[in-house]
């Protein structure tokens, strides 16, 4: 299932995806289809393939290209793109012995370089971060640690409004302060289709069911504001212990949120 709409994206960053090995591509197109921060434009195969989307007018924002790719070498095949009139950010993967010929491509064009095997998870933060603005990329930091902490504790994804929880946590974690409670739903609600009641009723159903579905999580969180195992927790004591978590297990400096969005 496509988890809901990070709301703090100003919008997706574009990826063209090329690596001859046909069953990475699937898996990454895969990925992609629920991702919600990376849209990808193409996955293809050969470097014939790569000129001809070009050709054709796609324009990525970052192009993920294997130095083995077939049908071209490296070098040669960015001079082609540049020529197109496609300045994409490149990352460049392959094996491990690419490391010995980091400098020659790092001063050659290339923006980065991830050996394989990569997760995909890896690669597409860094595809993400080649083009987002710091308070994006702070943002996403928060909120990729967020979703981890609820697959952690088997979140029920059928359950709506934890897209309320997630902008409150970017908030109370980038930007902290001694918040009330209906700051922060009023917050959450700001330029969503909720009021303040309905974003309340989600947050008090998510702390209900999060307390029954990851139970050992859940007294974790008990524990570090000083409560029993098998406390229930106010919705502003969850958000105070997740805000707390979030910021012990992530490092990101403190940013303004409204700037910087992905052009």
């Amino acid at each position: 299932m496509q988890r809901e709409e990070y709301v703090y994206q100003a919008g997706k960053v574009s990826l063209l995806f090329a690596d001859s090995d046909r069953s990475q591509c699937r898996a990454v197109e895969l990925y992609a289809q629920e991702h919600a921060y990376v849209e990808l434009c193409a996955a293809v195969t050969d470097a014939g393939q790569l000129l001809d989307a070009v050709q054709r007018g796609l324009r990525p924002q970052v192009l993920v290209l294997d130095v083995l790719l077939k049908g071209q070498h490296t070098i040669p095949l960015l001079q082609k793109l540049a020529v197109l009139g496609c300045h994409p950010r490149v990352i460049l993967t392959g094996m491990p012995s690419l490391r010995m010929q980091a400098e020659h491509f790092l001063t050659s064009g290339i923006n980065c370089i991830i050996v394989k095997p990569y997760g995909l998870d890896t690669l597409f933060s860094e595809v993400y971060h080649q083009v987002a603005g710091s308070a994006e990329w702070a943002a996403y930091c928060v909120s990729e640690r967020y979703w981890e902490l609820m697959r952690g504790m088997f979140y029920n994804r059928r359950l709506s409004g934890w897209h309320y929880l997630e902008r409150i946590l970017v908030r109370t974690v980038l930007q902290p302060g001694a918040y009330i409670a209906k700051e922060l739903y009023l917050w959450a609600a700001e330029g969503q289709p909720a009021s303040v009641g309905m974003v309340t009723a989600s947050l008090q159903r998510i702390n209900d069911s999060l307390r029954r579905t990851g139970p050992q999580g859940y007294n974790a969180l008990c524990a570090a504001l000083g409560k029993p195992a098998g406390s229930r927790l106010t919705n502003l004591e969850l958000i105070r212990a997740l805000s707390e978590e979030i910021s012990r297990t992530i490092v990101v400096t403190k940013y303004e949120l409204e700037k910087e969005p992905i052009p």
